[in-house]
């Protein structure tokens, strides 16, 4: 199952296909122009291997020019480097095919495996050392420690999704205040239910000393205090707006299921219309936040009420 952790860095690779890219330049490579990137669907048929993410750079003629592979890998799993294999191998010849040129070029794929935990990247990459096989991976591996720390806020406007990517690599540093400027500036232009996911994933890993400076540094300016009154005391203003006889329970709990459906509808899972009359009908406080923390990590949006 996709830890939290997992399931937000992956969002923010499909928010922005050009974040690989950013990435890799981060670790000092050189990477080929592209006119656009774009999702592509990272399944591996016929045993459905699915990669995690799969990002498809096309050139000026907008054909495939380059593919990146994203894995997001938590733990040591031996048989993970042949699925690897499976996903460059079957990416480069499904969109070389794909090319219309008389004479088409191989498509070249590169894999990008970010590594929460460094112990785990060293696991792989002594794997790979000993990998005597005929097919040999040749991927970058990334940890937290590779991706700089974002203090310019001028970033949070052309690149938001670095300065987010870069914060959750150091949330649990007390160096991430540093970027507490940029970091406001891009969770304050989010949409509510986006706002609330990554204050959740981002601010949620910080130390309880840094949350602590975190809620001060909100009160110094009137965007901070605006923004900590938009995620903290929301749910009151909405009650008192509605006249809700119940005010703020009632408002909260509508807050609660519609934040559920947000995170489920973002990750692109489909939601039957009975679910979703089930999740806003919910006055449970408790049951909500349940499934709040369930929509980010469930397969299917069924899998939300499973026992």
């Amino acid at each position: 199952m996709p830890s939290n952790a997992h399931e937000a860095l992956l969002v923010m690779i499909r928010a922005d296909p050009t974040l690989p890219d950013w990435i890799q330049a981060q670790l000092g490579d050189r990477v080929a122009p592209y006119r656009r990137a774009r999702l592509s669907d990272p399944t591996v048929r016929p045993r459905m291997f699915q990669a995690d993410t799969l990002i498809v750079l096309s050139d000026e003629d907008d054909d495939p020019a380059r593919a990146t592979v994203v894995e997001v890998q938590s733990a040591a799993e031996p048989g993970k480097l042949a699925t690897w294999k499976l996903y460059c191998a079957q990416t480069e010849a499904e969109l070389t095919k794909s090319i219309k040129k008389k004479k088409p070029v191989m498509v070249p794929s590169t894999l990008v495996v970010f590594f929460p935990h460094p112990a785990v990247a060293a696991w792989y990459h002594d794997e790979i050392a000993r990998d005597t096989s005929a097919v040999r991976l040749y991927p970058r591996f990334v940890t937290p420690a590779d991706i700089d720390l974002i203090v310019d806020r001028t970033v949070s406007t052309t690149h938001p999704m670095r300065v987010l990517f870069s914060a959750f690599c150091h949330r649990g540093e007390d160096a991430v205040a540093t970027m507490f400027e940029a970091l406001l500036a891009v969770l304050d232009g989010l949409e509510r239910d986006q706002k609330r996911f990554y204050d959740d994933v981002i601010t949620g890993g910080f130390s309880p000393v840094t949350h602590t400076r975190w809620e001060q540094y909100l009160m110094t300016t009137a965007t901070g205090q605006r923004y900590h009154n938009e995620v903290y005391n929301r749910i009151d203003r909405e009650a008192e707006a509605r006249g809700e006889a119940r005010g703020e329970a009632r408002g909260e709990a509508r807050g609660e299921a519609r934040a559920v459906l947000a995170v489920l509808e973002d990750r692109g899972l489909k939601v039957p219309e009975r679910l979703r009359e089930q999740v806003l009908a919910c006055s449970d406080a408790g049951q909500l936040r349940l499934w709040l923390r369930r929509a980010i990590t469930v397969t299917t949006a069924e899998d939300l009420t499973r026992s």
